[in-house]
């Protein structure tokens, strides 16, 4: 697991009697306890950089990438289907659909 600029991984410490977790951000220094059960709970203990996204698995499985954009997938009508990144195509589906500026 690694870091991107905008993106830390968590890493789990241990759990209390009470069952809940401690998690820390080795990168930032965000530190919190955990309670997923049987209502999910949050205590922040150490806030550390807010500007990001904070994100942890118990198990080693969570890899983080970038975000970015995907097209959309042809549809089955005669013309193609926009990007949805499309700002004209947002605007014309808006108009067609009698919302518009």
């Amino acid at each position: 697991m690694t870091d991107h600029p905008d993106q830390h991984v968590m890493v789990h410490e241990g759990e209390g009697p009470s069952g809940a977790e401690e998690w820390h951000c080795p990168t930032c220094g965000r530190t919190v306890v955990v309670r997923w059960e049987p209502d999910f709970e949050q205590l922040v203990l150490v806030e550390g950089d807010t500007r990001v996204t904070h994100a942890g698995s118990r198990h080693g499985g969570i890899t983080l990438h970038p975000p970015g954009r995907r097209p959309a997938a042809p549809g089955p009508g005669p013309e193609p289907v926009a990007d949805v990144g499309d700002d004209a195509a947002w605007a014309r589906w808006l108009a067609d659909h009698g919302i518009g500026t």
